[in-house]
């Protein structure tokens, strides 16, 4: 009985990591067969597969420029990263909000690995960003009005985009935590409970009715 349940757990993850639509998708996967119970084998399975699902995933990009690279006007996209990095509470949400532009699409953009350099999923892309946004979306946002200050911990927030991979959050029910968000997907995020190793893997919306707070509630 414990073989078919490692088989359908192994099978479970290995349909994640197939059918994956974005990179975070596949990191998910791998976090996912990293803290189950499969066999060592059927980890490196998974872990082998990454690679080529990363490559397929980049291929299919919707934002086609020449060579491959995306072709933007000289010293924009680092324009654009001084002000993200200079207004860091500007989220990608709030500027595809500012600019019409589909947040979804944001992200992707963002997520793209950078030409020359080994893939990391925490640097931002800006070249794509810039590609996608162009000079006259970029400079008609307004930065500092939406450069808010940070939010208050004992806040429950519905944006997503507030409790960044890292940031242990304390959540409502008979285990508190804390929990430490791992990895956020377009739609999953993977907790990790201090003092456990096993991630778990929820819903934004799963997630958000736990009440996440960056703090402990007082009793």
């Amino acid at each position: 009985m414990a073989k078919k349940v490692k088989r359908n757990e192994f099978e479970a993850i290995l349909d994640m990591m197939v059918k994956a639509k974005t990179i975070t998708d596949v990191e998910m996967a791998v976090e996912a067969a990293e803290g189950s119970e499969i066999s060592l084998e059927q980890v490196d399975e998974i872990k082998g597969l990454a690679p080529k699902v990363i490559r397929k995933l980049t291929s299919k990009t919707t934002e086609v420029a020449p060579k491959g690279a995306p072709q933007v006007e000289e010293g924009l996209a680092e324009h654009l990263q001084d002000l993200m990095e200079g207004y860091p509470d500007v989220t990608l949400r709030k500027i595809a909000i500012a600019t019409q532009t589909s947040y979804d699409r944001l992200l992707t953009a963002s997520k793209k690995p950078i030409e020359g350099q080994v893939y990391d999923p925490n640097v931002r892309n800006y070249a794509r960003l810039a590609f996608v946004l162009g000079v006259e979306k970029i400079d008609s946002i307004p930065w500092e009005e939406l450069n808010t200050p940070a939010p208050t911990k004992a806040k429950v927030y519905t944006d997503i985009e507030v409790y960044k991979s890292g940031k242990p959050v304390y959540l409502r029910g008979p285990n508190p935590g804390p929990f430490t968000p791992a990895l956020f997907t377009e739609t999953h995020v993977v907790l990790i409970e201090e003092g456990n190793t096993k991630p778990l893997v929820w819903s934004h919306g799963t997630f958000i009715s736990y009440g996440p707070v960056f703090e402990p509630r007082v009793k």
